[in-house]
């Protein structure tokens, strides 16, 4: 599994091939073929991230989000606020789910 940008990302997962590795494993980017992998928005991975950290293989893992209305308000305006810093808009909520509600 892949995380990359807090996201999953299965398609650049694929993309990449890396080589199988015994989880937890860092792989270092440079000077490999996947340094020059491009991200879901067209990105040059080695321009972001130095190495990927392999978790193990996706099927052990699920995304889980928490419950609707158990993050605290105080946090929640703290999210919004980072979330206008960096992009602008409130797009940070759309990652909690319900739990933002």
């Amino acid at each position: 599994m892949l995380l990359f940008v807090g996201a999953l990302d299965y398609a650049l997962e694929d993309q990449l091939g890396l080589p199988q590795v015994k989880a937890p494993a860092l792989y270092e980017l440079a000077g490999t073929p996947q340094a020059k992998a491009r991200d879901r928005n067209g990105a040059v991975l080695i321009g972001k991230v130095d190495a990927l950290l392999y978790l193990g293989p996706r099927q052990g893992f699920s995304l889980t989000l928490p419950p609707a209305g158990s993050l605290e308000p105080s946090y929640l305006r703290e999210i919004d606020r980072r979330s206008m810093i960096e992009w602008g808009e409130l797009r940070a909520r759309k990652f909690l789910g319900p739990a933002a509600q």
